[in-house]
């Protein structure tokens, strides 16, 4: 989990990002996208913050594939 720590003339402030990654397959339509991926950026808040989460959409609802995807987009 990356964090950023910094201070204004007062107390520490901690920043901590959560990014949301929806996937996609073939044609799709901009709107849905974005919804997955402010979907999935919840969810990544929902698990305490600092994470990346994939939603995988309609084309990859196989587990086996969405593993997969997971693996290739974790952030380290």
């Amino acid at each position: 989990v990356q964090e950023f720590k910094f201070s204004f003339d007062g107390p520490q402030i901690v920043l901590s990002l959560s990014i949301g990654i929806a996937a996609i397959d073939g044609e799709f339509d901009s709107s849905i996208v974005l919804a997955h991926a402010d979907a999935a950026m919840y969810w990544a808040k929902e698990r305490g913050g600092g994470e990346t989460v994939l939603h995988p959409g309609d084309g990859y609802s196989d587990s086996k594939n969405v593993a997969a995807l997971e693996s290739d987009l974790t952030l380290r």
